[in-house]
């Protein structure tokens, strides 16, 4: 009997430690983080996010655009359709490529006071940069924004990195596993509107986009003088009288070119007579130079110019096409490349600095404009950090 009476004292006491430790754990876990992802699509060239700490607790989170990613849904018929049926409706996901993409939660740290939040402006081109990508987007599609590490699958534990996590105090040892996110989901979608899709200032024009990845629809230029923006056709100045016989030709890029790092992406570079006789250009690296529009402002490339030899001149009959591969980091200052993010491009055929031309060949001498084009870096400069986040 008096064993009996002791197994049922020490049951006891083991039910009471047990509840006291839940009840423990229960007071050091941190409440569940608030926070309110938002999504403003002011342009096809600038998105904003802003994540904001909607709850009475400090939060941290990782500060970092290259996070998100989009779901993009197109409704049916916004697409356009090779038949005559309509596009059907179809789901579109945007984001950047693994390793650019942060892969742990300890760098880009910042701590969100109640009522504070952290934004950024980011060119969606940089996450919708395939073919099938840009296709999404359209008007009339709706937008929802993901910002944060891929949630585990299935049943399992959520375990770090977390996108966002509550602030521990030095006298509660929390863990912090509990009250953390990996990802958040902006709580409504946005539309696609005219306005956001045609609201694209500065060089780059919406054309730029839905190329499907060939070359950029070039543009010629029937000028031997310098191009400046005062050669633009909006610019309404007079043209010289043309007998239809000088030299036209046209330099494009590939719509879209991807790279680790700057200093190592090259560029094809198409050169195409689109006049109405054969013609001679000297088209080399050295006869190519580049305008650059990074996230670190605006670069120009000149071209380097080289003597004259007979032997490396090309002559194109019309709408033949001549192609150079070159690096685009050989012409441009040290650090036009530096960071990571999305770069505008646009090569110009510039053989004013070719010394020596022979007088036989009749060559093209002048400078023609290509279209801008998109070029991606996936990883900075070793050294060289993007701008340190801020709290609104």
């Amino acid at each position: 009997m008096k064993r009996a009476t002791k197994a049922v004292v020490a049951l006891g006491l083991a039910l009471l430690s047990s509840f006291g430790s839940r009840e423990a754990a229960a007071d050091t876990s941190l409440p569940p983080p608030k926070v309110n992802l938002t999504l403003a699509t002011d342009s096809l060239k600038r998105w904003t996010m802003r994540l904001e700490n909607t709850g009475e607790s400090p939060l941290r989170i990782v500060a970092d655009p290259y996070l998100l990613s989009f779901e993009i849904m197109i409704p049916e018929g916004a697409a356009p359709s090779k038949g005559k049926k309509p596009s059907p409706a179809r789901t579109v996901r945007c984001s950047l490529p693994a390793d650019m993409r942060p892969s742990s939660d300890l760098a880009r740290g910042l701590v969100l006071l109640p009522g504070k939040a952290y934004s950024e402006a980011i060119d969606p081109r940089m996450y919708c940069f395939g073919a099938k990508e840009v296709a999404g987007l359209v008007r009339g599609a709706r937008v929802i924004a993901h910002y944060g590490f891929t949630p585990p699958r299935g049943k399992a534990k959520p375990a770090a990195p977390f996108a966002v996590a509550p602030v521990a105090s030095a006298e509660r040892a929390a863990d912090v596993t509990i009250g953390s996110l990996k990802e958040v989901i902006s709580t409504s979608s946005v539309e696609l509107s005219e306005a956001a899709l045609s609201g694209v200032s500065g060089a780059v024009a919406d054309a730029t986009l839905p190329d499907k990845g060939k070359d950029t629809v070039p543009v010629a230029s029937r000028t031997t003088s310098p191009v400046t923006e005062k050669d633009s056709p909006s610019s309404g100045a007079p043209s010289a009288p043309s007998d239809g016989l000088e030299h036209a030709f046209a330099i494009a890029l590939p719509a879209r070119s991807d790279g680790f790092r700057g200093r190592d992406v090259s560029v094809t570079v198409s050169l195409t007579n689109v006049g109405t006789r054969r013609a001679s250009v000297y088209f080399r690296p050295q006869s190519v130079a580049f305008d650059v529009i990074g996230p670190d402002g605006e670069v120009t490339c000149p071209a380097l110019g080289a003597g004259a030899i007979r032997e490396l001149f090309t002559t194109l009959s019309p709408r033949g096409r001549a192609q150079v591969v070159m690096l685009p980091s050989s012409s441009c200052p040290d650090h036009a490349f530096d960071l990571p993010g999305l770069y505008e491009v646009r090569p110009r055929l510039d053989t004013r600095h070719i010394a020596g031309s022979p007088t036989a060949l009749h060559a093209f001498d002048g400078e023609t404009a290509g279209t801008w084009s998109l070029v991606r870096i996936r990883a900075g400069k070793p050294g060289v950090s993007r701008p340190p986040p801020t709290v609104e």
